[in-house]
């Protein structure tokens, strides 16, 4: 009898160690980051990083410090993991937590951070060491642009784990290149976003320059006269040799999904012919990059 409990206590632990979940607030993580300049010639990047590096207790609850490479500290970091949630607080004494991360919304769900009002345009689930991770779109549209993040369960946005409170740096661009839990990087299933896998984005390119590719999603377009007409084109600040043109109506329905060579102006006017609101992404299939906005049909 005991040789069967001691097997049973074996199995039971060996699962338990193998097979927890990541959690955000896990004092192993760490996100291995880059910054792409934008709008800033010659155009620059460089890497960095967050990680946790000790504890602090406030109004009763205890918070993982996050530190950046300098090992300054730039948010304290509660995770509920009965609730699914995650918590942080700037370090500034009189601040008052926020919600960063809920692994509870579900499509058309909505989030606030700050004046932005984000709602999730996409569910889906990647596998990480075989164990299954929710995923989300959160998407934001303003009269002329459409702002996205993809989250990961555990991991955080692919933009940086606080890139959704930290909206004011106009000046670059931020990627997650590496994540690294316990020592490892583990892979994901598939890729999420543009290019997150955590195993060849580990070692990408973000480099700046022409001729490079890289992630950056600038949104260098712009969509005249806009409501639309006729003579409506959006206007690319570059000849994308190969590209994609998707539009979508505001119920995520793909309208248009048509390929394109050596353009940099793309006619719309055509195209579309209900009256609604309407969403456009251009990929460049040679750089990766992808341009988004946002245009009316009238």
């Amino acid at each position: 009898m005991k040789k069967y409990l001691f097997i049973f206590l074996f199995l039971v632990t060996g699962f338990t160690s193998f097979g927890q979940k990541i959690h955000f607030s896990d004092t192993s993580d760490v996100w291995n980051m880059y910054f792409v300049s934008n709008n800033v010639i010659p155009q620059y990047g460089y890497s960095f990083s967050y990680s946790y590096k000790g504890n602090i207790s406030y109004h009763n609850n205890k918070y993982n410090i996050m530190v950046n490479t300098n090992n300054k500290q730039v948010a304290y970091i509660r995770e509920d993991t009965g609730k699914k949630q995650v918590y942080v607080k700037t370090p500034t004494i009189n601040d008052t937590e926020t919600l960063l991360y809920d692994y509870n919304l579900r499509l058309e769900d909505t989030i606030i951070y700050g004046s932005k009002v984000y709602h999730v345009t996409n569910l889906d689930t990647v596998l990480i060491d075989t164990i299954p991770y929710q995923t989300w779109v959160l998407q934001w549209d303003s009269a002329s642009y459409v702002e996205q993040h993809y989250i990961i369960e555990g991991i955080g946005s692919i933009e940086g784990p606080l890139s959704l409170i930290l909206q004011d740096d106009t000046t670059g661009h931020v990627f997650l290149k590496c994540f690294n839990h316990n020592g490892t990087t583990p892979a994901l299933s598939h890729v999420v976003g543009l290019y997150f896998d955590n195993a060849t984005s580990c070692n990408s390119t973000f480099g700046v320059g022409a001729g490079v590719k890289n992630v950056v999603n600038n949104n260098n377009t712009s969509l005249y006269p806009n409501p639309i007409d006729a003579t409506s084109k959006i206007i690319c600040s570059y000849s994308i040799p190969s590209g994609r043109l998707i539009i979508n109506n505001d119920i995520g329905q793909t309208i248009v999904n048509t390929s394109f060579d050596n353009k940099d102006e793309l006619p719309i006017g055509d195209k579309v012919h209900l009256p609604g609101i309407y969403f456009y992404r251009i990929t460049d299939n040679q750089s990766g990059a992808t341009y988004s906005g946002k245009f009316i049909n009238r």
